[in-house]
């Protein structure tokens, strides 16, 4: 009896050991992604007031090449305008990835439209449509969004919403986020077209 008792407790100890490091690797990993979030939020910031000329097809292409390779099972599908907006890159990378990246990230077989509709003869900004079937925000996350506060510290565990409508905002545009009536969220960026595309479009 002595020895199964034994027996009994060592597993046991042995389960809480194993639960403890798998405890401390999805921290580590967690802790790797944040730092690396705040890495290109940082580095972003150096670059916020930089102005060119950029293809929102060149950057959201790209991004949907390099995450489809990584979830080969989503589903993601790029529709509408050729449009070049006012900004850096590389902000707009990051601005792009954070909502393409939390909808891959939380569904097992995503489903992605990214949708880009240039800007009526009455607006001068695009408008990017990123719409998936995830389970939606977190209501903590959403009012952090609807209360625009700029501090990342009411953002749940991290900082990418926050920071995808701070550097926005930074550029001249507008983040909206609702809740889709069969599940998911959509996410529209509004961003300030450049002076080219404002002449080709009053052209037309």
């Amino acid at each position: 009896l002595l020895e199964n008792l034994l027996a009994d407790l060592q597993q046991s100890s042995v389960e809480r050991a194993e639960t403890g490091v798998d405890m401390i690797r999805t921290a580590s990993v967690d802790l790797t992604e944040l730092s690396e979030k705040v890495r290109a939020f940082d580095d972003a910031i150096d670059r916020i007031d930089t102005v060119d000329n950029v293809e929102l097809s060149s950057v959201i292409g790209a991004l949907v090449t390099e995450y489809g390779e990584e979830f080969p099972e989503a589903d993601i599908n790029i529709t509408g305008d050729d449009v070049a907006v006012t900004g850096d890159r590389e902000v707009l990378r990051v601005i792009f990835q954070i909502p393409i990246e939390n909808a891959l990230q939380h569904c097992e077989a995503p489903e992605l439209s990214i949708s880009v509709t240039a800007p009526s003869s009455r607006s001068d900004r695009a408008v990017v449509s990123i719409k998936d079937d995830g389970p939606g925000i977190p209501e903590l996350e959403k009012r952090s969004l609807e209360k625009a506060q700029e501090t990342p510290t009411a953002h749940s565990t991290g900082i990418g919403l926050w920071t995808m409508q701070w550097l926005t905002r930074r550029i001249g545009g507008a983040v909206s986020v609702a809740e889709n009536t069969h599940g998911g969220t959509t996410v529209e960026l509004e961003l300030p077209i450049s002076f080219e595309s404002k002449q080709a479009l009053s052209s037309e």
